[in-house]
Parts: C-alpha cells; structure tokens; sequence
C-alpha cells in the first residue's frame, strides 16, 4: 500500500466538497499539470511523451500491429469536468485534446476492401478529441489508518470532433500511386477508420490515465484533500 505521506512534486490542493464539480474541475486541472511529468515516489510516469503497450488488431480481414507506440497531446488536455457522486460511487473525467501517436507497424490483408500490405513508421494524428471515464470507487481505510479512494474498474467513450489523419511509411513497398489511394481512402473516410479500428489505441491511453488517478487516489488521504 501506498504511503498517503508521499507528497512529492505536488501543488497544494485545494479542498473542495465532492460534491461541488466547479470546485473538482479546477482542482483536477491544476493538479493535472504536475501529475504529467510523473512523480516516481507514487509509481506514477511522465505522460509527456506516453508510451503504451503494442497495439494488436485482427479484425474484418486486417492484420495490424502497432509496436514502440508513443503519445503525444495530454499536456495540452482541457479537463472539463470532474465529478463525484458518492451514492453511486462513481467519478466522472472528461477532457479535450488532440492526440499525436508515433509508432513502427506491420500490416497485412484487406482494409475493409482495399488490400493493404506494409511495414516502417507510422504518423496517426487524431485532432480535437473529447475522452471521458466513468470510474468506480470504494471508500476504504489503508494500513496507516486513513480512509482513501480505491479506484477500482472504469469504463470510457470517445468522440473525435475535429478529424484523424493517417500516414504510413513504405506501404505496398513504396509504390507510390497504390500509397495516394490508400491514404486518400483513410483520410476521406477517417471516421469509419476511427470508429472501426481506433478503439484500440484510445483504450490503451485511457488505461494510462486511468493508471494515474489509481495511484494518485491511494496516496492521499481523502480528509486531507475533500469534504464528503
């Protein structure tokens, strides 16, 4: 368990009711802000540059995987909205970003009907995006004696607002006139591509976020940072 006396490398909060959302939402955008650069004492990393686990898809005849991933757009992220109900138990994030993600990739097969073959780097720029998490939580007491808050499972959703833009290095082996019609096809038709393939991706940086909050939440104590 978590010493809540490791405060390292954090701003002093503010405390607000949990059930005030105004008073949440600015604290959370605060607290955001040093959270990002990591704070090792906590186990938490810097999400700067983040760093998710290889994407692996095999879906409607396509053969992708994505390795060496690293996300760029959280430092830039706008929490609107940090809300708390205690009845249900249940914490609400929302952001707004965009999101820039490098990676190597490998694919093979049919993209929903254009054969695809490939392998270098990638370039997936997905711009204006609005995340949310639906957190569940219990109330408990640590080792120390103080009561926290245990995240313990989420769910998310996602819109993308603005657009997604795709780019592959080297696809059909340089073959520049089957390159053009693949990328048009992606960049014309992104929200299909996006809502068809991107779950993968946004749910790894969602369990990062997530992963944050979790060891944040069991460093503190809860009566130190809330009224509830």
């Amino acid at each position: 368990m978590l010493s809540t006396q490791s405060t390292a490398a954090l701003p002093p909060i503010k405390k607000c009711s949990l059930h005030n959302t105004t008073c949440l939402t600015t604290q959370a955008g605060i607290l955001k802000s040093y959270l990002i650069n990591g704070i090792p004492e906590l186990g938490i990393e810097c999400l700067h540059k983040m760093r998710i686990d290889d994407v692996n898809v095999k879906k409607m005849g396509l053969i992708y995987t994505m390795k060496n991933v690293e996300v760029e757009g959280l430092k830039d992220a706008v929490i609107d909205n940090l809300s708390v109900d205690m009845d249900l138990q249940t914490m609400r994030l929302s952001m707004q970003t965009s999101f820039i993600i490098n990676s190597d990739y490998t694919a093979d097969g049919v993209l929903l009907t254009l054969p695809v073959n490939g392998d270098n780097k990638s370039t997936i720029r997905i711009n204006d995006i609005k995340l949310e998490l639906l957190i569940l939580f219990d109330i408990v007491q640590n080792d120390e004696g103080h009561k926290i808050m245990q995240l313990t499972r989420y769910n998310y959703g996602f819109d993308v607002i603005g657009n997604t833009h795709y780019y592959y290095k080297n696809v059909y082996d340089n073959d520049e006139k089957k390159g053009k019609k693949l990328h048009s096809f992606l960049n014309e038709y992104w929200r299909t591509m996006t809502h068809t393939y991107g779950d993968t991706i946004v749910g790894n940086i969602a369990d990062k976020i997530f992963n944050v909050l979790e060891l944040y939440m069991a460093s503190q104590n809860l009566n130190d940072i809330a009224t509830y």
